[in-house]
């Protein structure tokens, strides 16, 4: 099933689908990973050094929008929402008013793994 596909049919409440991403997906997610983690003592808050672990982030596996939910779920009350893209601020924002984050799964290119210009996995997640 395509991303969009997902974000478009998911219900609230039924488990998100999985996404099976590329060996060039899971390489940028592992590159940007790499990097991004070594920055995190000094440039993470303490509640997101706190909770880190939790997730058990790896740089060979892309995590899954219904896992990380699932964990956010037991842990905050919170759950992840998919969406096929670019929201109105105004529906982001009253998603957080009910412990809602919408996110994408989609991946950057495998090109540059440190940037895009808009919101994918990687954005959302790390």
């Amino acid at each position: 099933m395509a991303i969009v596909d997902i974000a478009y049919q998911h219900q609230i409440g039924t488990p998100i689908p999985r996404v099976e991403y590329t060996a060039d997906e899971v390489r940028a997610w592992g590159a940007a990973w790499r990097e991004l983690k070594e920055s995190y003592p000094t440039h993470a808050c303490k509640e997101f050094l706190k909770n880190l672990d939790l997730f058990e982030f790896s740089e060979t596996e892309v995590p899954q929008l219904e896992d990380m939910s699932a964990i956010l779920q037991e842990k905050s009350g919170w759950q992840i929402r998919p969406v096929a893209g670019l929201m109105h601020p105004r529906d982001f924002l009253n998603g957080l008013a009910f412990k809602t984050f919408h996110s994408t799964q989609y991946m950057r290119h495998h090109s540059n793994p440190m940037y895009t210009p808009e919101p994918d996995v990687i954005h959302e997640l790390l």
